[in-house]
């Protein structure tokens, strides 16, 4: 499966060929890609059953949690959130994910 990171504006800014398999969401796809080929790559995960928020992105142009988004068809365009402030490929900071990195670190 083709996966494009693209920025707010749309362009295309990194391109992965990743292996996938049925069932997949679209954060065990980019799990893969940190894994094994770009360790840069960065984005939020947290929870993993769509309870936190923390993972959103816009997938395919709808904003999406990539923990529970299905990994569909044989290429998929990913971009961060249009709200929020913009850190890089995937990663913005938002309320949602600012109170989970703000507990994680011992704050309130």
């Amino acid at each position: 499966m083709w996966v494009r990171i693209r920025d707010r504006a749309g362009a295309v800014v990194k391109s992965y060929d990743v292996a996938h398999e049925a069932g997949e969401s679209v954060m065990n796809l980019l799990d893969r890609i940190r894994g094994t080929i770009d360790p840069s790559l960065a984005y939020y995960a947290s929870c993993g059953t769509g309870k936190c928020g923390v993972c959103g992105v816009v997938v395919d142009g709808t904003p999406r949690l990539a923990c529970t988004c299905p990994a569909l068809g044989d290429e998929i365009d990913l971009a961060p959130l249009p709200s929020g402030e913009f850190v890089r490929d995937l990663l913005t900071i938002n309320p949602v994910n600012r109170r989970e990195a703000d507990h994680r670190d011992g704050g309130e």
